[in-house]
């Protein structure tokens, strides 16, 4: 389920039932030259999508669309964010997530350059806010035998 699809009452009701929201991470970069630069972002929405259908009672936010990419400023395209920026950022969206009622918000990578930053993230914000903050990137909840099993071409 979409946050942006729900009128304020509804989500109103989905805090007061314990709806887990979803905040999806994405990046603005290079990924050859074969893909379009919101790649990471495209994926990991997707994923969030799929696994909040999956699990019910899930809302998924709006994806951000930027990212810790810098390594990738060398690329036309990349669009990177500032650490200080990222996690001004997180913040907010944290606290409004918490003042609205919900208790649990997860943090959905996508992106490689992400993930050291939102493990700090989630647990900076430990004690700040009123939400229970866990961040994981997608590929590591994925099992290596299910991939196996739909993969049609090799690695790489």
């Amino acid at each position: 389920m979409l946050w942006q699809d729900h009128t304020w009452p509804e989500l109103a009701d989905a805090a007061r039932k314990g709806y887990l929201v979803v905040q999806p991470c994405g990046s603005t970069e290079q990924h050859g030259k074969h893909l379009p630069v919101d790649t990471d972002s495209a994926i990991v929405f997707e994923v969030a999508q799929r696994a909040a259908d999956e699990v019910g009672r899930t809302l998924v936010l709006p994806c951000l669309h930027y990212g810790l990419s810098s390594h990738h400023l060398d690329f036309p395209g990349t669009v990177s964010l500032s650490l200080e920026t990222y996690t001004a950022l997180f913040r907010d969206i944290a606290r409004c997530v918490a003042h609205h009622g919900f208790k649990i918000l997860i943090l959905l990578n996508g992106h490689g350059g992400n993930t050291a930053a939102l493990k700090a993230i989630s647990g900076e914000f430990l004690h700040e806010i009123d939400i229970r903050i866990m961040a994981a990137t997608y590929w590591d909840l994925i099992d290596s035998e299910a991939v196996a099993r739909i993969r049609t071409s090799p690695m790489g």
